[in-house]
C-alpha cells in the first residue's frame, strides 16, 4: 500500500493548511502549527491529525506500514479475548483463531481502497476501533486510564463520540438500575468523553463544513428528509458496497441467534418474526431484488435494521451485558449516520469489525451446546470464499507495486535533478493496470488537484507537467500541471 490522494498533503503538512516545510522535512513546531491550524480549516478531528502527523514525522510510509498491521493484529486480539473466555476449552480457542484469521476476508475491495488500505483514512475508521477496544477493557476494569483514553478515543469522529457514549451511558445505566457502586472513573469517562465531543463540535472547521457548498443542501432539509436520503445510502452500502460475503454472514448469523432464542423460548414471537422477515431479506437478495429507491423500501429496510440490532441486544443481555453494551454501541455507529452529510462506504468498517466479534460469539456458543457439525458446516464456505477474496485484493495491490515503485523513483530523481540545477519540466509516469487496487490517483480528472500535495511532498515546482501513460505501451497519455 502506498500513499494515495490526501496522504501526501498530511505527510507535507499542505492539506488543507500549509505549514510551508520542505518536502516533508517537519520538526515539532510545524507539527503544532498546523494542528492548530487544522483545527480550525479541516476538521475537528484532532486525534486523527495528531497521530497522522506525528507518524509521518517519526518515519513517513514505512512507519504507517508498520502500525497498520500491527492495530488489526490488536483488533482481532481483543476480539478474540473477548469472545474466549476463561472457561473456554482448546476446541473454542482453536475455532475462535481460526475464524478470526479467516473473518478478514469479509471485507470487500471498496472498503479496502477506500478505508483500510488508505491510510488518511486508517486513521479515522481503523485506528479508532483498537482505541475502543482498548477503552472497554479498562472501562470494564475500572481502571484509572480509561477517561484519559476516551478523551482522544472521542477526538477521532463522530462515529467514536456516538458509540463511546451510548455504550458508557448503558453502562452506568445498568449499575444504577442494579444498585451497583458506579466508579469514579466510569464517571470521568462519562466527562471526557462528553467534552471530546464539544472540542469537536466547536471546531470552526466542523461547523464550516454544516454550511460548505457541499452539504448546505443537506442541513436544510427537514428530519424526515434526511433520514430517508440517509437511510437509502446506508442500504445500498451495506447491500452493494461493503460485500456480498458480509451481507451473507450477517444475515446467517442472525438466523442462528433467532432460532436459539426460539428454540430456549426467549421472546419467542419476536425472533419467530425477525426469522421470517431475515428469511424474506435472504431470498430478495439471493435473487437481486433488494432495491431502495422506493420510500417505503426504505423504511421497511430501515425498521429491520433497527429490529437487528434489537434482536442482538436482547440476545446478549441474556447472556453478557458486556457484549450486549458492545452492540449498543455499534448500532450508535450506523445511527449517527442518518443525520450527516456525508457516508462514504468506509463508515462501516467498526460496524464490520464488531459484527465479526458477534458472530464469533454466537457460532462458539453453537459449539458450546454441542452444534459441532452444523458450525463446521458453516465454515467450509466461508473459509474458502474469505480466502478468495484475501488472495484476489493481495494480488491486485501486488499487481501496482512495480508502477507505484517507478513513479516514487521518477518524482525524486526529478526532484534530486532539480536541486543540482537541471532544467527539468516534465516528469513521464505511468498510470496503474489495476485502478481498483488502489487509492485515487492524480490522473483522474475528478481528483487532479491532489498534484499540489505531491509536488509539495517530493519538493517539486507547481510548475512541473506530469505525463501519464498506459503501461507499458505508453499510448493514451495525460498531461497534468495546474500551474504554468
Amino acid at each position: 500500500v502506498y500513499l494515495y490522494y490526501d496522504d501526501f498533503g498530511f505527510f507535507s503538512l499542505t492539506y488543507g493548511y500549509d505549514a510551508e516545510i520542505s518536502g516533508t522535512k517537519m520538526n515539532w513546531n510545524a507539527i503544532w502549527d498546523y494542528i492548530i491550524h487544522s483545527y480550525t480549516l479541516v476538521s475537528g478531528r484532532i486525534s486523527v491529525i495528531l497521530a497522522y502527523t506525528l507518524l509521518g514525522w517519526l518515519g513517513g510510509l514505512n512507519t504507517v506500514r508498520i502500525l497498520l498491521p500491527i492495530t488489526i493484529l490488536l483488533i482481532f486480539l481483543h476480539i478474540y479475548l473477548i469472545i474466549v473466555d476463561q472457561k473456554s476449552n482448546n476446541k473454542i480457542q482453536y475455532f475462535s483463531l481460526i475464524f478470526l484469521c479467516f473473518s478478514y476476508g469479509l471485507f470487500g475491495i471498496q472498503i479496502c481502497n477506500t478505508g483500510l488500505y488508505w491510510f488518511a483514512a486508517t486513521y479515522v475508521y481503523v485506528i479508532p476501533v483498537v482505541f475502543f477496544l482498548i477503552f472497554d477493557r479498562l472501562y470494564q476494569y475500572n481502571k484509572t486510564s480509561a477517561p484519559i483514553v476516551s478523551f482522544f478515543l472521542c477526538l477521532f469522529s463522530e462515529l467514536m463520540v456516538s458509540m463511546s457514549l451510548s455504550y458508557i451511558i448503558l453502562n452506568i445505566g445498568n449499575n444504577i438500575l442494579r444498585k451497583e457502586n458506579v466508579g469514579k472513573n466510569r464517571w470521568l469517562s462519562l466527562f471526557t468523553s462528553i467534552a471530546a465531543m464539544f472540542i469537536m463540535l466547536m471546531s470552526p472547521a466542523s461547523r464550516g463544513r454544516m454550511s460548505s457548498g457541499a452539504n448546505i443542501s443537506f442541513y436544510n432539509m427537514n428530519l424526515y428528509e434526511k433520514i430517508v436520503r440517509n437511510s437509502n445510502i446506508i442500504i445500498n452500502h451495506f447491500f452493494f458496497r461493503t460485500s456480498s460475503t458480509f451481507v451473507w454472514f450477517v444475515l446467517i448469523m442472525c438466523m442462528l441467534m433467532a432460532a436459539t432464542m426460539i428454540k430456549k423460548n426467549k421472546f419467542k414471537k419476536f425472533y419467530i418474526f425477525y426469522s421470517i422477515c431475515t428469511s424474506v431479506i435472504i431470498y430478495l437478495f439471493a435473487i437481486g431484488r433488494i432495491k431502495s429507491s422506493i420510500e417505503i423500501h426504505v423504511f421497511l429496510f430501515l425498521f429491520y435494521f433497527i429490529f437487528l440490532f434489537i434482536g442482538l441486544f436482547i440476545y446478549f443481555i441474556n447472556r453478557d451485558f458486556h457484549i450486549a453494551s458492545i452492540v449498543a454501541g455499534t448500532s450508535a455507529t450506523i445511527g449517527i449516520l442518518l443525520i450527516v452529510p456525508e457516508i462514504p462506504t468506509r463508515t462501516f468498517i467498526p460496524c464490520i469489525f464488531m459484527f465479526i466479534l458477534f458472530g464469533g460469539k454466537i457460532l462458539t456458543e453453537y459449539l458450546n451446546a454441542g452444534r459441532d457439525v452444523l458450525v463446521y458446516i458453516l465454515m467450509i464456505p466461508f473459509i474458502i470464499v474469505n480466502s478468495q477474496n484475501l488472495q484476489q485484493i493481495y494480488k491486485g495491490y501486488q499487481s501496482n507495486v512495480e508502477i507505484l515503485e517507478y513513479n516514487a523513483f521518477k518524482l525524486t530523481e526529478a526532484s534530486e535533478q532539480l536541486k543540482n540545477g537541471q532544467n527539468i519540466q516534465i516528469v513521464e509516469l505511468y498510470k496503474i493496470p489495476q485502478p481498483i487496487f488502489a487509492g485515487p490517483q492524480v490522473y483522474s480528472n475528478e481528483v487532479a488537484y491532489m498534484k499540489f500535495w505531491i509536488d509539495q511532498y517530493y519538493e517539486l515546482p507547481y510548475t512541473i507537467e506530469y505525463i501519464y501513460y498506459d503501461y507499458p505501451s505508453k499510448e493514451n497519455a495525460i498531461s497534468i500541471c495546474h500551474v504554468k
